[in-house]
């Protein structure tokens, strides 16, 4: 039982699990499109995602407190080394269009994370929220889309905007469970509009992707049981959660969302 514990641990500690989500947002992405992922994808996606959560982990103390690019990396550079030689050696073999635009969600997600020279992007009052919801729906949407050639505004409004809001939710147990611990500058929709507040506006925000997505049904049906399941499961998630909840509740059981959503579709509802 204790080397369960102790892998289970590592596992999400070392944001194994976190990575592995968005691989699986990334694959629900080329599901909805009827198309097979490419694994040179997924695996940039599962490094790259695994080295912008380590990063977060090794700034640890120094998070809002400005460095230069060097100082940074005589820091924390080796023990870097095996999430960035995964991340280049998956990225060499990407397509050049992929390539660029794989850059600039990398390029914002260093100086979200990085404090250069200023304080770090996630460090700015309610910025934090909507920049995560942007990257990991750029990374999880975009990409795809621009994979496939298919960045069309139809496409970009039916899968990119609404998972945009569906990831703010996702978000917000999070915000709940660190509102006592985050620094009072950083304006948290808890820290801001309270708990109760703060679930009521994640519960309209998915009722609006809900509808969103109705619309888009009525056109052309994409997997509408494996989403509404999805939905509810967040909605039970974002009620459910508390700054006195467990710590594994959304480090590991809100994880387990887009995992979820992935199984529904494998399985075809």
């Amino acid at each position: 039982m204790q080397v369960f514990r102790a892998i289970l641990k590592y596992y999400v500690m070392g944001h194994i699990h976190v990575s592995l989500a968005v691989v699986a947002l990334t694959l629900v992405t080329f599901r909805e499109m009827n198309q097979a992922a490419p694994y040179v994808l997924l695996g940039f996606v599962f490094f790259g995602t695994l080295l912008a959560y380590n990063t977060i982990n090794f700034i640890g103390a120094r998070q809002g407190t400005p460095m230069v690019i060097s100082e940074f990396l005589m820091d924390n550079g080796t023990r870097l080394v095996p999430w960035v030689m995964g991340s280049l050696f998956f990225y060499v073999f990407l397509p050049i269009n992929i390539k660029l635009l794989a850059l600039g969600f990398g390029a914002l997600s260093f100086v979200y994370i990085v404090p250069v020279r200023i304080a770090a992007l996630r460090n700015y009052a309610g910025l934090k929220l909507f920049i995560v919801a942007f990257v990991w729906a750029g990374i999880t949407v975009l990409l795809p889309l621009e994979y496939e050639g298919n960045t069309s505004l139809d496409s970009i409004l039916q899968l990119a905007i609404p998972r945009f809001f569906w990831i703010i939710v996702l978000t917000l147990p999070f915000d709940i469970r660190d509102m006592n611990r985050d620094l009072p500058h950083l304006k948290t929709w808890p820290q801001t509009y309270g708990i109760n507040r703060t679930k009521i506006m994640g519960t309209l925000l998915l009722l609006l992707v809900g509808l969103w997505h109705a619309y888009f049904w009525a056109c052309c049906p994409v997997r509408p049981w494996a989403f509404l399941i999805t939905i509810m499961v967040t909605l039970m998630g974002l009620w459910g959660s508390s700054p006195q909840r467990n710590w594994w509740y959304a480090a590991f059981w809100i994880e387990c969302i887009p995992l979820l959503w992935l199984a529904l579709v494998e399985w075809g509802l």
